[in-house]
């Protein structure tokens, strides 16, 4: 066998070099930088020029829309007068007050026993009302039962059918007041003057006739 020895082939003068394969992306980088670089120098004549930068538009913008898209929708969801009903007009009741079917005009048309039935059957409301309307109305022919007489002629009786419930009689002649004993039954007219109600009632009245 002879010896063989390859010799590499003559490099041609003439031949052009080969490009590098990756000039291509070179380019196209310095494309981008260059893009990029004009938008930023956009942004800043842009900052410069009208003393705000995008991003703080871009939130007002966002702001206003925000606003107006709650706006709408608000008004969206009010009703209109079409979606109310017509309420019609409630005629206004009045009722009589006790104290007008008690007592008529100056006078309470009632035996002082009616009239603390008919006081005992009044609510805690109707009461109040009631025993305000009685001061200066008149009672005719009242009975009651003499507990006490103060040495000023006030005579102090219980009212019929009741412990509690007592009327102070002013206005009788002091010779006549001394004739009255404890446990005697008298009959009295008058004007009301006063009313307290604590445990019971404490009627005041000014005595226009006396009898026992």
């Amino acid at each position: 066998m002879s010896n063989y020895t390859s010799t590499p082939p003559p490099i041609n003068p003439l031949e052009p070099p080969k490009k590098p394969k990756n000039k291509t992306l070179i380019i196209l980088l310095i494309v981008f930088l260059t893009v990029v670089g004009l938008l930023i120098i956009c942004v800043i004549v842009g900052m410069l020029v009208y003393g705000r930068t995008p991003i703080t538009s871009a939130q007002d913008t966002l702001a206003i829309t925000a606003e107006s898209i709650i706006v709408n929708t608000a008004k969206a969801q009010l009703p209109s007068k079409t979606d109310f009903p017509e309420v019609a007009p409630t005629e206004s009741i009045t009722n009589t007050p006790p104290s007008s079917q008690a007592s008529r005009g100056q006078d309470v048309n009632m035996s002082a026993q009616e009239f603390i039935s008919y006081y005992n059957n009044l609510t805690d409301l109707q009461k109040e009302d009631f025993l305000i309307s009685l001061k200066g109305k008149n009672v005719t022919d009242w009975t009651g039962t003499v507990y006490e007489v103060d040495t000023d002629g006030t005579i102090k009786a219980v009212m019929p059918d009741s412990l509690i419930n007592t009327v102070y009689l002013s206005g009788v002649p002091l010779d006549t007041a001394k004739t009255v004993n404890k446990d005697d039954i008298i009959k009295y007219s008058g004007t009301i003057t006063k009313v307290d109600e604590f445990i019971g009632l404490s009627i005041y009245i000014d005595v226009s006739a006396f009898s026992k």
